[in-house]
């Protein structure tokens, strides 16, 4: 879904200009489980029928 990765590299710069890293392994997984927390607060319906890659 599209729109759904756009979002989610709109997350990933926004958190990336609030400071966070993703150079390491676990800095790249708690980037990851930080995108995943704010992609679930998306509206309901958005992201219906979403995986979450980990």
């Amino acid at each position: 879904m599209f729109h759904v990765e756009l979002l989610r590299v709109i997350i990933h710069g926004v958190m990336h200009l609030a400071g966070y890293k993703d150079k390491t392994d676990p800095d790249a997984a708690k980037m990851r489980e930080r995108e995943n927390h704010y992609l679930a607060q998306a509206p309901e319906g958005l992201l219906e029928g979403v995986v979450y890659r980990r």
